[in-house]
């Protein structure tokens, strides 16, 4: 029975160093700078909504810290998100 328990505990143990280590890795920052250069900007919102619904991949949107609508994929949305970066619906 105890070898079991340590098992549990040293897989949960792992399991939080590999979520740590991705979350880290999304939120370096040469991983922020990085998705804030794909973003495309647009100064208003409209402009933005008929930017993301042309394209064939899902691309979202965030209001950037510039005051622009910043358009993107959501690999680099996601990582600006987690920084604090808010979505627009």
């Amino acid at each position: 029975m105890t070898t079991t328990v340590h098992k549990t505990a040293d897989t949960i143990r792992e399991m939080n160093r590999r979520n740590n280590a991705f979350w880290d890795a999304r939120t370096d920052p040469a991983s922020i700078e990085q998705a804030k250069r794909q973003m495309e900007r647009y100064s208003s919102l409209q402009m933005a909504r008929e930017m993301a619904a042309q394209g064939d991949k899902i691309m979202m949107i965030l209001k950037g810290d510039d005051g622009r609508y910043w358009v993107g994929l959501p690999v680099y949305t996601e990582r600006l998100n987690a920084v604090g970066y808010q979505y627009i619906r």
